[in-house]
């Protein structure tokens, strides 16, 4: 199983700049609750993330509620320079197992280009979408999307 992850809801702005944005107090509450559903669902071993501050702290709530000791983060995963090719590589080098937390619209874009065809994914904050490889092809599957529960 590959987890997408898109950060939970973050402040709009800070003044260290984009990457020090944190999890709003409400984002990290519906993001929590979020993590403790998908670990009920998915069997993941790896945690890895953009080193921004809202997909690092999305990770780590993640990782917890997976069991994973550690978040792995990668500086390729970052906004604004990720996209979707990046993502891809990541995929490629990990391969199943692992969660990725990033940001959007390069997970969006990376789905679709995974699974094939246009995912139709609404990938809004804290969204999580589950892939698994397709033994019938070189490609993955779409095996489900879980939003967050609203605030």
């Amino acid at each position: 199983m590959l987890l997408l992850v898109r950060h939970g809801i973050a402040e709009e702005s800070h003044p260290d700049g984009d990457l020090a944005r944190r999890l709003t107090a409400a984002g990290r509450a519906v993001f929590e609750r979020h993590a403790q559903d998908l670990a009920l669902r998915v069997h993941i071993t790896r945690v890895v993330a953009s080193p921004a501050t809202r997909a690092r702290d999305s990770a780590e709530i993640l990782a917890q509620a997976l069991g994973v000791r550690a978040v792995e983060l990668r500086p390729d995963l970052a906004w604004p320079a990720v996209d979707a090719a990046t993502i891809l590589a990541a995929v490629k080098q990990l391969g199943p197992g692992v969660a990725i937390v990033s940001h959007n619209p390069a997970l969006a874009d990376a789905v679709t280009r995974l699974i094939g065809r246009q995912a139709r994914v609404g990938f809004s904050p804290g969204t999580a979408v589950a892939l698994s490889p397709d033994s019938s092809s070189t490609g993955w599957v779409l095996r489900f999307t879980h939003h967050p529960p609203s605030l």
